[in-house]
């Protein structure tokens, strides 16, 4: 008798566990469906007001990578582009018309700039800011301007998290997906020391994103000095890393900023292509955050920086990115404004520098 009553006593525990395990895993459930829920009923929302953006002309404009180049709609082409971290929400169409009226076919836009993110302090994602960026990317889209976006960065809003950038990653692919005219470098300068994001990191990263997109383009910017050094150096390890482990399909180093820079840098592009050649390796290099006025003493002159394009380009860059700080806070006005007298002088003639159409 008093084993039967063990043998009962042994099931009714576990019968307890049990129930204990299923009432957890039943309030999860409802958990993850209540915000499933709160999402749908926020995106229905933002519908009925007019403020979900349903792409038209960032379906059709497609960009994309052969070989050393990208490719617009298939067709071989140069990316001339400016820095307009702050775009989301405060880009106007005036100065999206002006740009392409100058021969820019390229915006860098940062996810997460300051307080303009569109990352919520929890990962998830805010699709207020979300429907903002995706109004930004069809405008674009509709003056043939692809936009560089940076999806994380040092400073990050919800900190350095892998796993709430896995999340977000995810999302946001999902939400990107309908729009074609976009690049995602996976962080800003993963090596930065704020809050570096190793290697397999961005792998991971990447990975997300190809499982859900395979066909867009990923890369990732890394510091000065991370796949060249000032001196000339390449870090073969830092550039067989990223192409083999990350396996990025645009190859994107932010260039040393000596004070030779702008006469270095079809030297640094050839060197770095050479080792490229030598493994096999063909993929383009993205020339994204080059020097710019006011950083670190420097005020390149006009000719400076029209001498650094045209290396570029003439040395097999894919493209290349006039870096400005007027992009930097566009909460009172037009990019336009906040250049100065020489920045001015400088973007009315970069496309000359280009015998590409654009």
């Amino acid at each position: 008798m008093l084993k039967i009553y063990g043998v009962i006593i042994v099931l009714l525990s576990f019968l307890n566990v049990w129930m204990l395990i299923s009432m957890n895993n039943m309030q999860a459930k409802l958990l993850q469906s209540e915000k499933k829920v709160r999402m749908l009923e926020e995106k229905i929302e933002m519908l009925k007001s007019g403020k979900m953006v349903i792409p038209i002309e960032a379906r059709s404009l497609v960009i994309g990578v052969s070989g050393n180049r990208f490719t617009l709609n298939g067709r071989p082409i140069f990316l001339l582009g400016i820095s307009a971290f702050d775009a989301i929400g405060k880009m106007k169409d005036e100065d999206l018309d002006e740009l392409r009226r100058l021969g820019f076919n390229l915006i860098r836009v940062w996810a997460d700039w300051r307080e303009n993110t569109i990352f919520n302090p929890d990962g998830s994602i805010n699709f207020t800011k979300l429907n903002e960026l995706k109004a930004l990317v069809e405008a674009c889209a509709k003056r043939r301007i692809v936009v560089d976006l940076a999806l994380f960065d040092s400073s990050l809003t919800f900190g350095d998290d892998q796993a709430k950038r896995r999340k977000a990653a995810e999302i946001l692919t999902r939400e990107l997906l309908g729009f074609r005219n976009m690049i995602f470098d996976v962080m800003n300068e993963h090596d930065h020391s704020g809050a570096t994001m190793t290697h397999e990191e961005v792998k991971e990263i990447r990975d997300i994103i190809k499982s859900i997109d395979p066909n867009r383009v990923v890369t990732v910017s890394s510091c000065e000095e991370h796949l060249i050094t000032s001196k000339g150096e390449l870090v073969e390890q830092n550039i067989l890393e990223e192409v083999n482990v990350v396996k990025v399909d645009v190859l994107t180093p932010h260039l040393p900023r000596t004070e030779d820079w702008w006469n270095q840098t079809a030297r640094r592009v050839q060197k770095i292509r050479g080792f490229l050649n030598s493994i096999n390796k063909s993929l383009p290099i993205y020339l994204q955050e080059e020097n710019r006025r006011g950083w670190g003493g420097f005020w390149p002159t006009k000719d400076q920086f029209l001498t650094a394009l045209r290396q570029a380009y003439e040395s097999g860059a894919a493209g290349w990115v006039f870096h400005t700080d007027a992009g930097f806070d566009l909460s009172s006005g037009s990019i336009f404004t906040f250049l100065d007298d020489v920045e001015k002088e400088v973007v009315k003639e970069l496309r000359s520098v280009i015998s590409d159409d654009l």
